[in-house]
């Protein structure tokens, strides 16, 4: 008997898994018409920032802009520090004779329009390079700035041929210059 009812249980099996096809492929027909939309659900989160993007390359260079108007002009500066007294005069020399002959030419030194009493001294310029002045004499000014010097060199200097200058300062601040010309030795 357990053959029995294995064989009808295989059978009946059989039968419905036939109808289950029969009944699927009968019930397929036209596709119905289109039901209405659904409910919207509601808004989700916001996303996160997202990271920003790689920098885009550099526009050219624009043309320059109109000048800009003039400032307006600032204020003047402090006043400066008084200077020094003006001589009196110009300090002024005159030279007799303008020339005299090597090695140790002697010559008169007149000095005007120095201060009153002004001390002067008197060298020749340029007389070599290892002592490029030598002292040839010195005086004190009159009340009206004059003087006079007798100028001699000292006994171990000696000029040779060329052109010199004579420069005179003065202890108020007094200085002027004069050429003299030193000419061949006399024979």
């Amino acid at each position: 008997m357990n053959h029995f009812l294995r064989t009808r249980a295989i059978a009946l099996l059989l039968i419905l898994s036939v109808v289950a096809l029969l009944g699927a492929v009968a019930c397929q027909g036209k596709q119905g018409i289109e039901g209405p939309p659904g409910v919207s659900g509601s808004a989700g989160v916001q996303g996160g920032k997202g990271d920003p993007g790689p920098r885009g390359i550099q526009g050219i260079k624009g043309d320059p802009g109109p000048r800009g108007i003039q400032g307006i002009k600032g204020d003047g500066g402090a006043k400066g520090a008084q200077g020094d007294p003006a001589p009196n005069g110009t300090a002024q020399i005159t030279l007799d004779p303008h020339s005299g002959a090597a090695p140790a030419p002697t010559f008169t030194i007149y000095g005007a329009g120095f201060q009153s009493e002004e001390a002067v001294l008197a060298s020749v310029e340029g007389y070599s390079t290892e002592l490029p002045s030598t002292l040839v004499g010195g005086a004190i000014a009159s009340t009206s700035g004059a003087f006079k010097i007798a100028a001699s060199m000292l006994r171990d200097h000696s000029l040779s041929e060329g052109v010199y200058t004579v420069k005179i300062v003065g202890s108020e601040g007094s200085l002027t210059t004069a050429a003299f010309v030193v000419t061949a030795i006399e024979k």
